[in-house]
Formats: structure tokens, C-alpha cells, sequence
């Protein structure tokens, strides 16, 4: 996908562990790269928001902060009885969502919109609000996109705090 074969190593090291033998990896990377070619074959145009709509707003941002928008992992399954049709959202890169071993890590599958794309699907949810849980590696990134959400007025929005990291130290 661009990057050298020992970079590609590296990283999926460090999403799965030491204890990932040699086979594992090099059959990680592969499928990596196998979903990095069916995505870049696939691409489908979409209509983006403006570039300077998705710049900061101190008003965004104070929201974004609110601890209630950052649900443990332990609290999600109570987030699904409370808003049964909300969207699960992993903004992690394709790539990554591609490789992920546990999809229904969260109690449902999840649609992939990495956070570069999130603009252009923004604009649709504006239109038609219904409630988002985001989630990510680590919390970063679905933290940006949760304040990007409340910048521009999204308030039904809210992240696994830590993401699939903390997700899986909780099962441990």
C-alpha cells in the first residue's frame, strides 16, 4: 500500500501484539494490501463539504469535551438500549477496519468511513440525524471526529473512549 514491507510489519505488530509469530504478520500485511487494491478500485465519488467547514469553532469544540460524549467500552451495550438505531462508526482507516479480527466488537457490525472522508458524509447526516457512535484504534481519532460532528451542530454524536484498545483490555 505504499509503504516499505518492514514498516507494514511493524504496524501490524504493534495492533496485535509480540506473541503474533512471522506467518501471522506477513498474512496480515497481505490482506492489507489485497483490501488497500479492492478499495482503490472501487472508489466512488461522493459530494465533501467545504474544507473550511471543518475548520475549528471554539463553541464545537467545548461540546466535544463533554464527558458524557466519551463512553467507557464497558457502557456501550447500555448505549444500545437506549438508542437502538444508532450508526456504529469506525474512522480508522480502511486498511485497518479491512484487518480488523473482531467486526462485531462493539455488539455490531460497523460502517467504515475513515476521518479524512468524514466531510463528505456529513453533509448527508446533517440532513437526516440520527445517532453515531464513533470509535477508533485508540480514541484519537474518533475524538476528532466527534468534535468535528459538534462543530457543525451534530449533537446527537458520541466516541468509545480509548477505542478498540481499551475495548480489549477490558475483555482481559
Amino acid at each position: 500500500m505504499g509503504v516499505p514491507e518492514w514498516q507494514a510489519a511493524s504496524a501490524v505488530r504493534m495492533s496485535f501484539g509480540a506473541l503474533a509469530d512471522a506467518a501471522f504478520i506477513a498474512e496480515a500485511c497481505a490482506r492489507i494490501h489485497r483490501c488497500g487494491d479492492a478499495l482503490r478500485a472501487q472508489r466512488v465519488p461522493v459530494k465533501a463539504l467545504p474544507d473550511d467547514a471543518l475548520e475549528p469553532l471554539r463553541l464545537g469544540a467545548a461540546l466535544a469535551d463533554d464527558p458524557a460524549s466519551h463512553l467507557p467500552p464497558a457502557a456501550v451495550a447500555d448505549f444500545w438500549q437506549r438508542y437502538p438505531d444508532a450508526l456504529l462508526v469506525d474512522v480508522r482507516e480502511a486498511h485497518e477496519h479491512a484487518a480488523d479480527l473482531h467486526p462485531q466488537r462493539f455488539g455490531r457490525a460497523a460502517c467504515n468511513i475513515p476521518l479524512g472522508e468524514l466531510g463528505a458524509t456529513l453533509a448527508d447526516w446533517l440532513q437526516r440525524p440520527r445517532p453515531v457512535l464513533l470509535f477508533c484504534r485508540t480514541g484519537r481519532r474518533s475524538s476528532q471526529a466527534l468534535q468535528r460532528m459538534r462543530q457543525l451542530g451534530y449533537t446527537q454524536a458520541w466516541q468509545v473512549a480509548g477505542g478498540v484498545v481499551a475495548a480489549a483490555s477490558e475483555v482481559l
